[in-house]
């Protein structure tokens, strides 16, 4: 049967990827993984798809609905004595915590110093910087519970975009200890409730006051949210305090504020006094971060924090601005199975690493990202032994080169060709070169340093070397 075109589209929230933007996309993985490496942390990489257990056994089967679930084939199923359901996963804390609990990784020495990279899946609206397959980087500490490592997390993750040249970004640090001393005597369903809708609520005003949200008004988002946080609370003065709170943002000083705010809830002050977030900031400051602030917006809606919680946003990704979040959760693995086991991290959103990063491209050495060859090898007449031997030698160099493999039949036609691949330069070799055992390096005009067509007749290893340092 004929099928129509509409039939094999890609499936909605997901990208075709042209080569140059997969050049892009391995760039700025390069870097990441680089900045990564810099801190001592070790690469790991687990399955693309887990049990969906793993992911339910704390959200219910609500969170099906968020997820691209599945039943294995029958033939696993017969082997099982109960029924199994997979899922592709969403994040990669939950597998990084499972890995720990049930593999090897607990054994390495401790803090565990984890990193990944790779695609995730989770069933959302598409928006720009938005997919339903996305790309994730992140880190995990595991084992250390102190504020500096909470500090060290926070300056990896702002070294990331500063070895991106990512300039407009600005890191919100809140602990969520403090919330949820306020919130004590609500049981912790009621808890997690307030905080996604307090966390919820600070995202969407942020992106109002950006003007993503034009058909509301700040005031009927005010009284949206307050009427739901009303629902979970038999009266109206936690609420005032809570949205009295969340906007509450600066340096350190303005922790009295929130003491002054919650003086009628005692363990609420001393979770101040007590919070690590001073001894972040110091670290903070030693470490050259300068534009982190104390944000009581930021809850982070996942449950599992306990402690010290971060965002970064930038600014010039508007509505999908949040470019990292992360946070202290030191009970997680306890709760998949393994002993009492503190953590710390972040992850990435490598999509929107990649949009914010468009605009820095213009400020660095961007040739090598905007071609797929660096040297395009031109015959006069055909000598299939010499262009081999040629293109070995170059390649073996490191240099990425070409020849012709569409039959070409004239030298102009094949500097037209490199001309549209852009290749920086060509080694054009004749019988006269052959029998003298050299080649002409033609320079095509690509490179800064470019002297546009220019041609210097040299052997084949001294073109090397001269290639070598130009690209």
């Amino acid at each position: 049967m004929n099928k129509k075109i509409n039939d094999i589209n890609k499936p909605r929230g997901t990208r075709d990827m042209m080569p140059d933007e997969m050049r892009l996309k391995r760039y700025v993985e390069s870097r990441i993984r680089s900045t990564f490496e810099r801190y001592s942390f070790e690469e790991i990489q687990t399955p693309i798809f887990e049990y969906l257990e793993l992911f339910s056994i704390r959200s219910g089967d609500k969170i099906k609905d968020d997820m691209y679930w599945f039943s294995p084939p029958s033939a696993e199923q017969k082997e099982e004595s109960s029924v199994l359901e997979y899922c592709l996963r969403p994040e990669l804390t939950a597998p990084t915590c499972r890995f720990y609990v049930t593999g090897s990784l607990s054994q390495l020495p401790k803090p565990v110093k984890a990193y990944y990279m790779g695609p995730c899946f989770r069933y959302d609206t598409p928006a720009p910087g938005r997919y339903r397959e996305f790309y994730q980087a992140g880190v995990e500490l595991i084992g250390a519970d102190t504020p500096k490592a909470d500090a060290e997390v926070v300056t990896l993750a702002t070294s990331v975009l500063d070895d991106l040249e990512i300039d407009d970004y600005k890191v919100q640090i809140n602990d969520i200890s403090i919330y949820r001393a306020l919130l004590a005597e609500f049981d912790m369903d009621v808890q997690n409730k307030a905080l996604g809708l307090v966390d919820k609520y600070g995202s969407t005003i942020s992106k109002h006051r950006l003007g993503v949200f034009e058909n509301v008004t700040e005031k009927e988002l005010y009284q949206e949210y307050r009427d739901e946080l009303i629902k979970l609370f038999s009266d109206n003065k936690i609420v005032d305090i809570l949205f009295s709170i969340i906007d509450i943002r600066g340096d350190k000083k303005v922790l009295d504020k929130v003491k002054k705010l919650m003086k009628e809830y005692p363990d609420a002050v001393d979770a101040v006094d007590t919070s690590s977030l001073n001894d972040v900031f110091m670290y903070l400051e030693l470490n050259g971060v300068k534009n982190a602030i104390i944000d009581f917006s930021i809850a982070r809606g996942l449950d599992y924090y306990t402690g010290i919680v971060f965002e970064i946003d930038v600014e010039s990704l508007k509505g999908a601005k949040q470019i990292c979040g992360g946070g202290r959760y030191n009970k997680l693995i306890s709760e998949y199975g393994g002993v009492d086991t503190p953590a710390t991290g972040f992850g990435m959103g490598l999509d929107r690493l990649i949009i914010a990063h468009d605009n820095a491209m213009k400020k660095t050495n961007t040739e090598m990202l905007s071609r797929k060859s660096d040297l395009y090898i031109v015959m006069i007449k055909p000598n299939l032994e010499i262009e081999a031997k040629t293109l070995i030698a170059c390649r073996k160099a490191g240099i990425r080169a070409e020849v012709d493999l569409m039959g070409r039949k004239s030298m102009k036609a094949n500097l037209n060709y490199a001309n549209k691949i852009g290749v920086p330069f060509t080694i054009i070799m004749g019988p006269k070169e052959i029998e003298k055992e050299m080649v002409v390096l033609r320079d095509m005009g690509v490179l800064e340093s470019a002297d546009q067509g220019n041609q210097t007749e040299m052997s084949l290893s001294e073109a090397i070397k001269t290639i070598q340092s130009k690209i």
